[in-house]
C-alpha cells in the first residue's frame, strides 16, 4: 500500500484482512474438495 493512500484504500484493505480471520479459506477449501473431505473423516473416525 502506498503512503498517499485514500481513506477508501484503507478501508477496503483492512476489510479484506478481516474477511480473511473470519472466513478462514482452510475450512471452506476442505468442504470443496470431495476426496480430502473423505480422508478428513476417515482420520477423525480412526482418532476418536
Amino acid at each position: 500500500m502506498t503512503p498517499g493512500a485514500s481513506d477508501r484504500d484503507r478501508i477496503e484493505h483492512l476489510f479484506g484482512r478481516y474477511e480473511a480471520l473470519v472466513n478462514p479459506p482452510a475450512t471452506t477449501g476442505v468442504k470443496a474438495n470431495r476426496r480430502v473431505a473423505r480422508q478428513c473423516i476417515a482420520k477423525q473416525d480412526k482418532d476418536a
